[in-house]
């Protein structure tokens, strides 16, 4: 995540009983706390944006999923297709940052992939090893 340009990307699978508790998906990245907390800081702050773009597979074509950022969920605001996203620190446990990249709702059960893609160089992430995955959204009170 150090150097712009960087990709990933996570091929994850969306069963019925997940799209029937019509609860959202977020894409997530957890790395080892820092000591400085500059990182944290810098995302806590907003400047740590990424490209993310979530698609359901479907017979050899990709459809996008709408998705919303931190910045987004206040605005009441949702992205559709490749889009800048920017990363939000969810919280810390003393071993653990915890980073909303995006949340959203899968649209039907199958195949789906999430790319994530960094914008600009992130020196702050140099030696850092984060694990970027789909889970349930953080705390969503439903």
């Amino acid at each position: 995540m150090d150097k712009a340009g960087a990709s990933v990307s996570v091929d994850f699978n969306v069963t019925e009983s997940d799209i029937a508790t019509k609860h959202r998906l977020m894409v997530a990245l957890d790395f080892p706390q820092t000591k400085s907390m500059k990182l944290e800081d810098s995302i806590q702050h907003g400047n740590v944006p990424v490209e993310l773009e979530i698609v359901y597979l479907t017979d050899g074509n990709s459809i996008p999923i709408p998705t919303q950022d931190d910045g987004g969920v206040a605005a009441h605001a949702w992205k559709n297709g490749s889009a800048t996203a920017n990363l939000h620190l969810y919280a810390t446990n003393g071993d653990t940052s915890f980073v909303l990249i995006a949340g959203f709702y899968p649209t039907k059960p199958g195949s789906y992939r999430a790319t994530v893609r960094t914008i600009k160089d992130q020196p702050l992430f140099a030696g850092i090893n984060g694990i970027i995955k789909v889970q349930p959204f953080y705390n969503t009170g439903e």
